[in-house]
This record gives structure tokens, sequence and C-alpha cells, in this order.
């Protein structure tokens, strides 16, 4: 198992391979990503540490069909509360402590690999909401329940420790839903 990281910040990067040649024994590769590149050559079940800001950049990266197979770990810098879900991908705060980022890898590498499911009316629902749609506009568009869609919203943040969020959240838990198996 190989441990990537990859970012369009070069400082992040540094800091990185310092705390990782610290902190671990592992075989890991960094990347400065600045455009869309492909040509990665992930494998099953490797760790994949994700901390893009430009957003087309991350949603690329988020979408690249070898990730779907890997231990992502996605950095972001809106608020996040670390949450364990069983499947991938994780999402952490760029401002997370080194000793706790340090553990999170290390159980990341442990962790049993699955991908998740959700349904594509959960999907649906988010692309929506990532197309500027108000729950107001869903709700008549759809004939569902402001309720239903505002609880279904507030379901997904919680998952993926968004509950601090604003509409950031909604363009990050569309993304990484498409991850998910659709049933």
């Amino acid at each position: 198992m190989k441990y990537y990281f990859i970012s369009d910040d070069v400082f992040f990067l540094a800091g990185m391979q310092e705390v990782i040649s610290q902190n671990l024994e592992i075989y890991s590769q960094y990347y400065f990503m600045h455009s869309q590149s492909s040509g990665f050559n992930f494998k099953t079940g490797d760790v994949v540490v994700l901390a893009v800001n430009e957003t087309s950049l991350k949603r690329f990266f988020i979408h690249y069909p070898e990730l779907f197979h890997c231990r992502l770990i996605i950095m972001l810098e809106i608020p996040v509360m670390t949450m364990f879900s069983p499947c991938f991908p994780w999402l952490l705060p760029k401002n997370i402590t080194v000793g706790r980022f340090v553990d999170i890898i290390q159980k990341a590498g442990t962790q049993r690999l699955c991908q998740g499911k959700v349904s594509r009316q959960i999907i649906e629902i988010f692309n929506y909401l990532g197309d500027g749609w108000s729950l107001d506009d869903l709700s008549k568009h759809t004939q569902l329940p402001i309720k239903y869609l505002s609880q279904i919203k507030r379901d997904v943040y919680r998952e993926y420790g968004l509950t601090q969020c604003n509409s950031a959240g909604i363009l990050i838990c569309r993304d990484v839903l498409r991850m998910k198996t659709v049933i």
C-alpha cells in the first residue's frame, strides 16, 4: 500500500513531507497539482490525501476513476468535524493538529475499504442543490416536502461532519456522494 499526498499548495506538501518523515515509516509520494493531470497509478487500497483548494481541480480529482477504489481523505478549508464513517472518503479540516492527522493516516491504512451506498434520489437532490436550487424551488419541482428535503440535507451533512458548514458543503457532498454505489 502506498500513500499519496496531492495538493495545489506547495507549502502544504512541504509540511506534509516533514510531518510524515518525522512520524511515520510509510512509502509516500507527493504531487503538486495546479492543473488537471492524469497518469497516476493508484492501486486498490492505497491511501490518497487530497488537499486541493481550487474547486474545479478538486472536483476533477474526486471523480478520478482510480480513486473510487482508494482510501480517500479530502482535506478542506471549511469547518469539518472529523467523522469516521465506515466507508471512504473521509473529510478532514486543514487546520487539524499534527498528532491527530498522524493518527488518522495510520487508521486509514488499516480501515477496511468500502465504497458506501446512496439512493438515486439523494444524488439528484444534491445535484439540484449544487446547481443553486433553493429547497423551496426543489420542493415545488419534485413535489417532496421541504421538511423532508431539509432532513436529507442535514443527514448527509452530519454523515460527513459538515454540520457547521455553508453552501460549500453542498458542493462537497454532491461530489463525494457520486463516489458511492447508487442503489
